[in-house]
């Protein structure tokens, strides 16, 4: 793989914790990002969105790639695990499993779908990139196997699954819906999605139960 580590790239010996002016020039990154894609997004352009000088970005970050992996970060894998969030904490096992799967499939925001798309593009030539898409991966991966943990340690998850198996089916299956809508492909309804996986990975008999989401 090749990279574009030290592209665009500035030492800097000083990295100031100043909250504000990072969050600016996310900011400006995300929307330069979003309008020219990764390769056609430079950071001239992008202190100039934000209103500062290059030299506030490489104070801040230590080139474009880490620039642009932490503005894309937040809005794009771990807006999907961001999800967990929206489940309520005091669901039983199966009802929270099923209510993330609902979440998760039905993930449809479009400028989060095209990020990641982006992302990942962009981690097949760019080593930084991808070291930061595997660590969004596996903090994806974590979400995903604390609900089918829950479900195990409830003794509703069959005995023949293995839970990274499982992590890793659903982590596919949802990234390959992302590329399906981007290419406007039919696909059938989260709640379908998320019925097929609670069959493969459940136990039949509490799967049937009806769950009000």
């Amino acid at each position: 793989m090749s990279t574009d580590r030290h592209s665009e790239s500035h030492p800097s010996s000083e990295r100031p914790d100043d909250d504000g002016t990072r969050r600016v020039l996310l900011d400006a990154a995300l929307e330069v990002f979003l309008e020219k894609g990764y390769s056609g997004a430079r950071v001239q352009e992008i202190a100039r969105r934000a209103g500062l000088t290059t030299g506030a970005i490489y104070a801040n970050f230590e080139n474009k790639s880490e620039l642009l992996t932490a503005a894309i970060g937040e809005r794009g894998l771990l807006a999907l695990a961001a999800v967990a969030e929206l489940v309520d904490e005091d669901a039983r096992p199966l009802e929270a499993m099923r209510s993330f799967l609902n979440l998760f499939f039905r993930h449809d925001q479009d400028e989060s779908e095209r990020l990641i798309l982006d992302l990942l593009s962009a981690a097949g030539h760019d080593d930084q990139v991808a070291d930061a898409v595997r660590e969004q991966v596996t903090s994806l991966d974590d979400t995903i196997r604390s609900f089918i943990s829950r479900a195990a340690e409830d003794g509703i998850v069959a005995a023949d699954v293995d839970i990274e198996t499982a992590v890793y089916g659903i982590r596919s299956l949802g990234i390959g819906m992302i590329v399906s809508r981007a290419l406007d492909l039919e696909q059938p309804e989260a709640s379908r999605m998320a019925m097929l996986l609670l069959r493969l990975v459940l136990l039949p008999g509490p799967i049937e139960t009806p769950i009000k989401l």
